[in-house]
């Protein structure tokens, strides 16, 4: 599965310069339209962030609980991925992380981006981004 590792791109200090950053890094390929925020079932809003962008899959941690959760459909990667735990280069290891849904002229989701914030200095960056096969807009929603 073809994929990419956006670059990083500045700082922020909250889930819209993320949300915004993502818009941004997908602009000239495949434009994000719709960007939601990970939250986890305790309501927490960080994450321990773990990715393999060759693969195209990613999955949080919940610091506060311990629950982790696949973004969207990286489940189906996972078992041949080689993520890599996020660190940021100020040392930090939790994040605020947003998934990004480009979608194709059907309306169906047809790239994801996985976005994240350094929840220490501020630094935006996409830990992965993964085209998408076949029809599964609602349940890659749900999964974020």
């Amino acid at each position: 599965m073809a994929s990419e590792k956006p670059g990083p791109g500045g700082k922020g200090s909250g889930f819209q310069e993320l949300a915004d950053h993502i818009r941004l890094s997908t602009a000239s390929t495949a434009p994000a339209r719709i960007v939601l925020q990970s939250t986890c079932g305790c309501r927490g809003a960080v994450f321990h962030l773990e990715a393999d962008p060759r693969e195209g899959c990613a999955r949080r941690t919940c610091p506060e609980c311990g629950a982790a959760a696949y973004l969207a459909d990286s489940e189906d990667s996972w078992r041949a991925a080689e993520p890599e735990a996020w660190r940021c280069a100020c040392g930090c290891d939790v994040c605020e992380v947003a998934v990004g849904f480009s979608l194709g002229e059907d309306d169906e989701v047809s790239r994801i981006t996985v976005g994240q914030r350094c929840v220490r200095c501020g630094r935006l960056d996409c830990a992965a981004a993964w085209p998408v096969d076949g029809p599964s807009s609602d349940r890659l929603f749900e999964k974020t």
